[in-house]
């Protein structure tokens, strides 16, 4: 298993993104994989799909979730 324990891919509906989300997933990973439509993307067994533009400043915002995303402490 990978030492850390949660990840995020961006681009997981096709190619090296969806590639990179199973693999993590498989090591025991907890994934959370950005797509532009959960609609239209295929599920991923052990990927939480997020609906996510990166090239959107307002689709990536912290406040879009309700709350400010958590500071590392290291």
């Amino acid at each position: 298993m990978s030492q850390s324990s949660a990840v995020v891919v961006t681009g997981v509906s096709s190619g090296i993104g969806r590639t990179t989300a199973e693999r993590f997933a498989m090591r025991g990973c907890r994934v959370f994989g950005t797509v532009r439509s959960v609609a239209k993307t295929k599920p991923l067994s052990g990927v939480e799909l997020i609906e996510m533009d990166v090239r959107d400043d307002e689709s990536v915002s912290p406040s879009r979730f309700g709350s400010p995303l958590p500071r590392s402490k290291g």
